[in-house]
Parts: C-alpha cells; structure tokens; sequence
C-alpha cells in the first residue's frame, strides 16, 4: 500500500514539473508583476493604456504592461492585445486585456488579470459576430 502511494506521488511530480517549471517564469519587481517574454513580443502588445488617477493607482501591484504579458504567456497566444481596460467591481481592481488570435480573426480572447497581485481572474472567448463586435480596431 505504501508503495502504490510513493509511485503515485513520484508519478505526479513528473506530471507537474513542467507545469511548475512555467509558472516559476514569473517576475516580481518593484510592484510590477510580468512572465518573462520573447524579445519580438513587445510589437504584440497594445500601445495605449488608459490613463489612471491617483487613488486608484496607490491600489495597484500591477501595471497594464504587466497585464497584457501575463495574458499573452498564459497560452503562449500567437496573437496580438487590441484593447486593454482597468475596471473595478467589488472592490476588485483588474485589467481586461482582449487578445485577437492569429488562428481567427473572428475570436476575442479576455482576460481579467487582478491588478493587485497578477492572477488569473477569468478567461472569456467570444467568437463569431460577438467576436467582431467586441473586437476594437
């Protein structure tokens, strides 16, 4: 009985080591939150990130740069971030970072990444004319 728990455990941890390996690509630096990028992928990220005030940028842990990375190493996306929001709701401050895919231009992907400590909120994918209505040129 022991046996078969000690393979179990072994057997797990060679499941998720490299699960473990990826999320240890995490920087944290200053406040800012980032996974670490491949050089090209700067060109990928949404350039206007809106502007804050003061009140609610002494919330934040996370800026929107810091988001639009985390969103995009989530999956590896091969895509490009067309929008990117600060939003609030129940005393949540999170970005909403919306990646177009390359694979099709007819999807939306969102992210919410929470602005004070870089997690993964929730992913939306909307497709189809949602898709397009949502998608900001």
């Amino acid at each position: 009985m022991k046996a078969r728990i000690l393979l179990t455990l072994a057997l797990m941890l060679v499941v998720a080591e490299p699960l473990l390996a990826q999320r240890a690509r995490v920087n944290v630096s200053g406040g800012e939150v980032s996974r670490s990028a491949a050089p090209g992928d700067a060109s990928r990220l949404a350039t206007r990130i809106p502007g804050i005030d003061a009140e609610l940028r002494a919330r934040l842990q996370v800026g929107g740069d810091s988001a639009q990375r985390i969103a995009m190493n989530d999956f590896a996306w091969k895509g490009r971030v067309s929008s990117v929001e600060i939003d609030e709701e129940d005393a949540r401050v999170f970005w909403d970072v919306k990646i177009v895919p390359d694979s099709g231009q007819q999807t939306i992907v969102r992210y919410r990444v929470d602005a004070t400590n870089g997690a993964i909120l929730g992913v939306k994918q909307f497709t189809g004319v949602r898709g397009l209505l949502i998608r900001k040129p």
